[in-house]
């Protein structure tokens, strides 16, 4: 049996609720799943990593980069791979992708900010400001006029990234779309609470199963095309606009997957595990 490690963080302590059934449904393909903490996990010569849960990368990007240095060092398979994770760990990205031909939400990329006007006297308030590199909401901002930058002193000095507040996220939600292996598992809705535009359950937000009309769903089908890449795993956040969807952010490092709102998809992401391990 071949034996994968699965990188969790110490607040899942194993694996987190939302996967169970995970070992079991690797187990059917003769894969021994082993949940470890990723920043107390040493690669040894040609092992196999799956990351599912290390959401506290982001406030240890330099161990998490030690990490991934030490399982090229070692031969060893990552799933998604090194460079796939290096890349998207910088949300920079999205300008990348918009220039694939994918409809992004216009993303603005400040380096070393500095929280005055004259920093984003190009946009149109309110605008969102987010950490380059950052998980779960943290330190993201609704600003709605330049005089209202100060609220987002946690950003000074670091690299950001600002999005237009689309009032969609707060009246509808924000939808996730599941790819397993290129094909279309299941999709998300994630509400905000009252007065709120984060959607993370964190900050009070709401899941809910959700089946998407079959124009928005040919629109998440052909964006995630348009990455032209082999994920095993991908998660594509999406907002409405008008009658588009718009690619909010591309996750495909550590993303919940939802499997609590779609059990039976554990089974085709088990699948695509075992497709690159044998």
């Amino acid at each position: 049996m071949k034996e994968l490690y699965i990188l969790t963080d110490l607040t899942t302590d194993g694996l987190h609720p939302d996967d169970d059934g995970l070992l079991e449904a690797l187990n059917d393909h003769s894969i021994k799943g082993v949940p470890v903490v990723w920043d107390e996990f040493t690669p040894t010569e040609n092992s196999t990593i799956l990351i599912r849960t290390p959401w506290d990368y982001a406030l240890k990007r330099e161990k998490f980069q030690e990490l991934l240095h030490k399982i090229e060092s070692t031969n060893s398979k990552l799933i998604n791979s090194v460079d796939t994770v290096r890349w998207n760990m910088d949300k920079s990205y999205m300008n990348e992708l918009e220039g694939l031909g994918i409809k992004v939400v216009p993303t603005s990329i400040v380096k070393k900010t500095k929280l005055l006007p004259e920093t984003f006297n190009s946009l149109t308030y309110p605008i969102v400001l987010k950490p380059l590199v950052g998980a779960g909401g943290k330190d993201t901002f609704l600003i709605n006029s330049a005089q209202e930058l100060t609220q987002a002193s946690a950003l000074e000095g670091r690299d950001v990234m600002a999005q237009p507040y689309i009032e969609s996220v707060s009246s509808i939600g924000e939808y996730s779309y599941l790819f397993f292996d290129g094909k279309f598992s299941h999709c998300i809705l994630k509400t905000a609470k009252k007065n709120e535009f984060r959607v993370q359950e964190e900050h009070g937000g709401t899941v809910h199963k959700h089946t998407p009309s079959e124009a928005h769903l040919d629109m998440a089908i052909e964006t995630y095309k348009k990455l032209n890449q082999d994920y095993c795993y991908a998660r594509l956040d999406f907002v409405e606009s008008g009658s588009e969807l718009l690619l909010m952010e591309l996750e495909v490092i550590e993303p919940q997957l939802f499997f609590t709102w779609a059990p039976d998809a554990i089974t085709t992401f088990a699948k695509a595990i075992a497709k690159r391990i044998n």
